[in-house]
């Protein structure tokens, strides 16, 4: 009888194969039960994730029906922001419309504008009294470095008695087209300079003026003015007058 076939040895053999397989199932259930652990911990944090991404889906939601909100009332706080800034542009100009600007006189240190303005009226036929000037002042230029003298401002008592002026200017610069409004028509012997007379605008309409007249040289019409402070432009002595109430209806000419 060999070793291999000896009862005792086929014992031992089997305890230790039985030994050997019950380790072996032994690590295995352990690497199972380590796996299980982390698949438990996975669970964990995929549901407390999941959660997570619940509540920040619902704080955006709810957020992004805040912020329609806030547009919503930007949109209209803008919109009323923009109609009570129309709304101060038209008093600004409304409060100087009985005013006339007048550029190009001459300064000087003993200057008695009243006296020069007086003067003025005079040579275009439209005589008035010291009581029709109730105010009479230079202003300061936007531009100090500007060589041209200041501005005067003339208040007048009513708008009608600044369209007088006003047409005035215009019908004695059409009876002297050689000659028309300057310095030498109010008294000043040197350094001749042209005068001219206009509606005082608001800094606002001042702006738009000024922009409306180089577009408008730039397309060619042919005649820009201005009318109880609202501005015009005419393509030709044919076409309609177009009011230019802001920046964006120089876009449509």
């Amino acid at each position: 009888m060999t070793l291999l076939h000896h009862p005792m040895r086929q014992v031992l053999l089997i305890q230790h194969y039985s030994q050997v397989l019950e380790s072996t199932i032994m690590k295995e259930l352990a690497v199972l039960k380590s796996e299980l652990a982390t698949l438990s911990d996975l669970k964990h944090c995929i549901e407390f994730l999941s959660a997570e991404y619940d509540r920040l889906k619902s704080d955006l939601l709810a957020s992004d029906d805040k912020i329609k909100i806030l547009s919503k009332e930007n949109a209209n706080l803008t919109c009323k922001v923009n109609d009570l800034s129309n709304r101060l542009k038209l008093i600004e100009q409304h409060s100087r419309e009985t005013n006339v600007e007048i550029n190009g006189i001459p300064e000087n240190k003993s200057e008695n504008l009243n006296s020069v303005v007086k003067q003025l009226c005079a040579a275009i036929s439209i005589p008035i009294n010291d009581s029709d000037i109730l105010s009479c002042t230079r202003v300061r230029k936007i531009d100090d470095s500007n060589p041209r003298p200041r501005a005067v401002i003339v208040k007048l008592p009513t708008s009608r008695s600044r369209d007088e002026i006003l047409a005035g200017v215009t019908k004695f610069n059409k009876r002297n087209l050689t000659n028309k409004l300057s310095s030498s028509h109010l008294g000043y012997s040197t350094n001749k300079s042209p005068i001219y007379v206009s509606e005082h605008l608001s800094p606002h309409f001042k702006a738009l003026h000024a922009r409306t007249r180089k577009v408008a040289r730039e397309k060619e019409y042919r005649y820009t003015w201005v009318r109880n402070g609202r501005i015009f432009v005419r393509k030709n002595d044919q076409s309609p007058a177009k009011q230019i109430k802001c920046y964006e209806s120089l876009d449509n000419l």
